[in-house]
């Protein structure tokens, strides 16, 4: 089997800068935003947890946090960065979600199903 030359594999965490990563992520490369997750996965939810202090809201919570860098990864001014913004994310949210004792994701507005 041959293997596309034009783009570089993307093995593990260790694998690239989180700059690198980003830029490929924005290009469409999901694996890259695959690194970046398992790199920075276990900083989210300690973060979450600290301030949720239950297991369960602190893994929604770093979901959430996850899709929110997915979607709004083309506002990240230098990917260098990429630490540091998912960790205000974090918080951020974290700070919502105690403000207001809910776990309702507020990217996405309900689609109902096609029940036809």
């Amino acid at each position: 089997m041959r293997e596309d030359s034009t783009q570089a594999p993307v093995v593990g965490p260790s694998t690239g800068s989180d700059g690198e990563l980003v830029v490929a992520a924005r290009s469409g490369r999901r694996e890259a935003f695959d690194v970046l997750t398992e790199r920075y996965f276990g900083m989210v939810y300690a973060i979450a947890y600290a301030r949720l202090t239950h297991r369960d809201s602190a893994e929604d919570l770093a979901q959430e946090v996850f899709l929110r860098a997915y979607l709004l990864l083309d506002r990240l001014e230098n990917p260098q960065t990429f630490c540091a913004w998912i960790g205000r994310i974090t918080r951020n949210l974290a700070t919502d979600w105690q403000r207001h004792s809910t776990r309702v994701a507020r990217i996405l507005s309900p689609e109902p199903l096609d029940t036809s």
